[in-house]
């Protein structure tokens, strides 16, 4: 009982942990071209995740919130997919809220 409680404890703790710095790696090995596609910025994206590592919890938070919204958009760009930046003649008129 005593293995499962640790393995238990390990999972726990080390979880956050992976998914905070499988983030950061997908982060840096995307190519800056596809964040400069995207309005997005690569090195903001490093630092909030290197920085978050520390807080665990925080620290897979922020990841998932980069799985749900950047990561998406720069992996769609770096595929090709660009039709969601390019804005021909802006015919809704509004502003659009910046990128981080």
């Amino acid at each position: 009982m005593a293995v499962l409680s640790a393995i238990g404890f390990w999972l726990v703790i080390g979880a956050p942990l992976a998914v905070t710095g499988l983030a950061f790696l997908d982060v840096a090995r995307r190519p800056a071209w596809a964040w400069a596609l995207t309005g997005r910025r690569q090195a903001v994206w490093m630092a909030v995740l290197g920085g978050a590592w520390i807080t665990w919890l925080g620290g897979a938070a922020i990841a998932l919130l980069y799985f749900a919204t950047a990561h998406r958009e720069v992996r769609d760009a770096e595929n090709g997919d660009i039709r969601y930046w390019i804005e021909p003649d802006d015919t809704d008129g509004g502003d659009h809220p910046p990128r981080i």
